[in-house]
């Protein structure tokens, strides 16, 4: 059971990092907004 929560959260991370960079990618404005929303990761 340890695995499989640590599989999903790795897979939500990459998911989201997906996410960030391809919107960043189409529209740049999103970059301000990813960077004023605070993260487990910042």
């Amino acid at each position: 059971m340890n695995s499989e929560k640590m599989d999903g959260q790795v897979w939500g991370n990459v998911v989201g990092v997906a996410i960030s960079v391809y919107f960043t990618q189409r529209r740049p404005m999103f970059l301000n907004v990813g960077w004023a929303v605070p993260t487990k990761d910042r």
